[in-house]
């Protein structure tokens, strides 16, 4: 030792314990992050849940050995740290340490045949960063840098320290242990995909030189290719073991992983794995190859005796018993296996192949697990068609033993009446004589007869002169009354189609939406409708069809006739809940409401949907109220801008509106707009792109059913249209099965249901109002809304079931005491409920559920009964 200056030796004890408890802990953390977090559960899954828990660095635990832990450990630990070679050849060392590149060269023999037999512990920091051929290259400058740097496995690092050789000295010292998580850490920091100075660039070396960090990757794929060369040495080396093992079901990564993963610390003493180490960075990392082999050779007879369960606890812990210490035997006997570099490559080869192989098969029984469900439900849809066939076989078979029992009761009857036909000509035969005279005395009197009827019948031909002339008359006189009638049935449904369509006055002229030429191409019957000519059915499908329609499929509504509008600047909140009962301050991006615009006295002027988006509001209100509503809107706002407001308010007229309503609406709309649209819910609004065309979309609609609005350039309104309508489920709809099915969903019409005498309270529309603004106010008609939502109103609107004929608006509704009670508001035959609905008001009290009520219909008194709405139930999307 005197010719090696010990206070220039660059590793410690100290840090070779450092070195291998480094390796051993990044194996263990990689080992546990890859086989507990990866997504893919093929990447890291070995065969069996055993074999991962044979595969993982164990937790030091009394329970898995008879012996207390610190009287096992202790004397590893004190061996390792008292232990002295006793015939260290200094000399010899001291050439290798000062000219390692030349000694290397030339007496390579020699320095394998010293590393047999160790490197003296004292020289292991010197020699194994010589042995490694460790370069620098900043690595040490880097490493102070790492460690100034922050890991995300720093948490997993210090959760593992103390269980890591928890009873060597070095790392029962605070200052081992931060030494040891120094490194770890750095080297979690240099290699990402993996979590002092001279033990971190060893380790570097150790991972990347000598390729040790391919057992580590989150395939583990160099790891199972040396298992396959393992096995395969197995084979060649010892056959007897390798067949046993394979009788017996155990396989190499049941314990050579362990050894390969870990360097053989797993369970050897860690004065044992020192020579390994010395080995390892001498011979390279197929040295491992040969100590496995040289321990299973060594304990081949044993092993050999052993059964599954004894076998793999012995391969476990119990494999370095038989050297007694001796690591120089187990080193000597490991180098006198030779292992040919083409058989090692031949090996590898074959890993890839049978890889390859493996994969190929793994797609093609998914392949045929496709092509196996595929049969099935073929079998399936056979089996089904077979049944049908089956039942139809019997209808046929038994319609066959009817026919043959017909047929047998015809040809019975055809007998009988061959024997009458011979009975009647033999009678024929026998009186002919007979028959003669009573034709002659027939005719005679059929002479007198017909005499006396020639004299009726020239009576009857004037009488039918007579009524001819009769008739002329009376068919004049009805095409009098049907053209009475047509006129008069206009002059009654005038009025009735203004409550019910909101339509504009005669006096404005008819307007026409961007659909009209489509709508009469399709077959749309025209018919006004709020100042636009709008269809009420189509030819190919009448109202009580397209009704079931909706509620089946899905149909489209030409909406185009709503007034569209949109507020924009930083108070158009403020301004427009002077306006309306919804609370816009607190209504979401992206959603919407329902609300009314009110009057000073309380009563309902229009009511209307607003949505909330990232800069205006956009509006849909009445095409019906259109007038009203702008010059309502525009006289309250230029009061609000001479204050100070900051708001705009813009019609929107380059943009049509249509409706998609029906349980098929979605599956149609997402066709066009390319994407799922489960997560857009009822009353929610967005700016998409349908068929490539920028749309703003709204889920709702007026039927009761899941539906869409779609707000639409008006120039692409057409080929929108064509497109939706292209899905098999969609049909066009128009308004005649829009008012039933709004009707069945209880929703109000206004001009019919709401008007300006309603109030939101009366109409069963205090919902819309939320408590922000019960509480607040500061809307049109508050001071007489307010008081009625906590005092009552006189008067509410009610459901009725009606037996008997439709009870159309304006019918008489009374009370059991004959009392006139309320109005009927609207009402139709329900296509659903297969009964008579209708929409009313009645006096307070008479509200009720399940009150019974009489409608009068044409001074008809007709049974009713209150019910709950909608009659039929909503089905929006929540």
């Amino acid at each position: 030792m005197t010719s090696l200056d010990t206070s220039t030796t660059n590793f410690t004890q100290e840090n070779n314990d450092v070195l291998v408890e480094t390796y051993s802990k990044v194996s263990s953390n990689i080992i546990n992050s890859t086989i507990t977090f990866s997504d893919d559960d093929s990447a890291c899954s070995f065969d069996s849940e055993e074999e991962e828990k044979l595969l993982t660095p164990p937790i030091q635990s009394s329970s898995s050995t008879n012996l207390d832990p610190e009287e096992e450990e202790e004397p590893v630990i004190n061996t390792i740290k008292d232990e002295e070679e006793q015939d260290t050849d200094w000399a010899f060392w001291s050439k290798v340490i000062s000219d390692y590149n030349n000694f290397s060269q030339s007496e390579i023999k020699l320095l394998s045949f010293q590393i047999q037999h160790g490197i003296p512990s004292a020289l292991r920091g010197t020699i194994w960063p010589l042995l490694a051929k460790k370069v620098d290259n900043g690595l040490q400058d880097h490493y102070i840098q790492l460690l100034k740097q922050e890991s995300v496995y720093e948490k997993a690092i210090t959760r593992d320290l103390h269980r890591t050789f928890p009873h060597h000295p070095y790392f029962q010292s605070a200052v081992g242990q931060e030494s040891l998580f120094n490194v770890v850490k750095a080297y979690s920091l240099y290699d990402p995909e993996m979590p002092e100075e001279e033990a971190f660039c060893i380790l570097v070396q150790l991972m990347q030189n000598y390729k040790l960090r391919g057992h580590f990757t989150p395939q583990l794929d160099l790891l199972r290719q040396r298992l396959f060369q393992f096995d395969g040495l197995l084979q060649d080396f010892l056959p007897h073991v390798y067949r046993h093992f394979t009788e017996q079901g155990v396989r190499s990564n049941m314990y050579a992983s362990q050894w390969f993963l870990t360097m053989f610390a797993y369970k050897f003493p860690l004065k044992v794995v020192y020579r390994i180490y010395d080995t390892l960075f001498t011979e390279g990392v197929d040295c491992l190859f040969r100590i496995g082999l040289a321990l299973l050779s060594k304990n081949q007879s044993t092993i050999l005796s052993l059964d599954f369960e004894s076998l793999v606890t012995y391969l476990k812990d119990d494999m370095l018993t038989i050297y007694n210490d001796n690591i120089t035997d187990l080193l000597s006997e490991s180098f006198d296996i030779k292992i040919s570099t083409r058989r090692l490559e031949k090996l590898a080869k074959d890993y890839q192949i049978e890889t390859i192989k493996a994969d190929s098969e793994a797609c093609l029984i998914e392949s045929l697990r496709k092509k196996n469900k595929l049969l099935t439900e073929q079998y399936q849809s056979l089996d089904t068609e077979n049944k049908t066939i089956q039942k139809e076989h019997a209808l046929v078979a038994d319609e066959l033993v009817f026919k043959k029992i017909e047929l047998a009761r015809v040809h019975d009857e055809n007998e009988a009446l061959k024997q009458q036909a011979c009975e009647l000509k033999r009678v024929l035969e026998v009186i002919p004589g007979q028959i003669e005279n009573q034709v002659q005395s027939d005719m005679n009197i059929l002479c007198i007869k017909n005499q006396s009827l020639t004299q009726k019948n020239a009576k009857l031909q004037d009488q039918l002169a007579d009524m001819e002339t009769l008739v002329i008359e009376m068919k004049l006189n009805m095409l009098i009354t049907k053209v009475t009638r047509s006129s008069l049935v206009s002059i009654v449904n005038r009025p009735l189609t203004k409550r019910c369509y909101a339509a504009a006055a005669n006096s404005e002229p008819i307007k026409k939406t961007a659909l009209y030429d489509f709508h009469v191409k399709q077959g749309g019957k025209m018919v006004p409708f709020a100042g636009y000519a709008m269809p009420v059915t189509y030819s190919n499908m009448g109202m009580l069809a397209s009704h079931n329609h909706t509620r089946q499929n899905a149909s489209i509504f030409d909406v185009s006739h709503m007034l569209q509008s949109r507020l924009t600047g930083k108070d158009r909140n403020k301004f427009f809940e002077t306006l309306v009962v919804a609370d816009l301050n607190n209504l979401p991006v992206g959603h919407g409401t329902l609300s009314v615009f009110t009057n000073e006295q309380g009563g309902i002027i229009d009511d209307t949907i607003v949505m909330q988006h990232e800069d205006s509001l956009y509006v849909v209100s009445n095409a019906g109220c259109a007038d009203k509503d702008l010059a309502h809107i525009r006289k309250h706002l230029a009061d609000f801008q001479n204050k100070g407001g900051d708001v705009d308010f813009n019609v929107i007229t380059d943009h049509s509106l249509i409706a998609i309503q029906g349980p098929k609406a979605a599956a149609a709309l997402e066709e066009l707009v390319g994407k799922s649209l489960a997560d857009f819910s009822f009353m929610h609004g967005r700016f998409m792109e349908v068929a490539g065309v920028p749309c703003h979309i709204a889920r709702s609609g007026y039927t009761g059913e899941d539906g869409f609005e779609l707000s639409v350039p008006t120039e692409e309104v057409v080929s929108i249209t064509e497109k939706l309508l292209a899905n098999p489920a969609v049909e066009m709809a128009g308004l005649g099965a829009r008012d039933s099915l709004r009707l069945e969903a209880g929703l109000c019409l206004y001009g019919n249901d709401i008007d300006e005498t309603t109030t939101p309270v009366e109409a069963g529309l205090t919902w819309t109002i939320p408590k922000s603004r019960r509480e607040t106010g500061g809307f049109l008609g508050a001071d007489k809304i307010l008081p009625q939502i906590k005092g009552g109103v006189t008067r509410r609107r009610i459901g009725l079931v009606v037996e008997g004929a439709p009870a159309r608006g304006g019918a008489e509704i009374l009370n059991k005491a004959g009392e006139v009670v309320g109005t009927v508001t609207s009402g139709c035959p329900s296509p659903i409920l297969k009964k008579n609905i209708a929409i009313g008001y009645v006096k307070n009290g008479n509200h009720k559920k399940g009150t019974e009520l009489d409608v009068k219909v044409r001074n008809k008194v007709q049974k009713a009964v209150i019910t709950k709405m909608p009659f039929v139930e909503s089905n929006y999307h929540k």
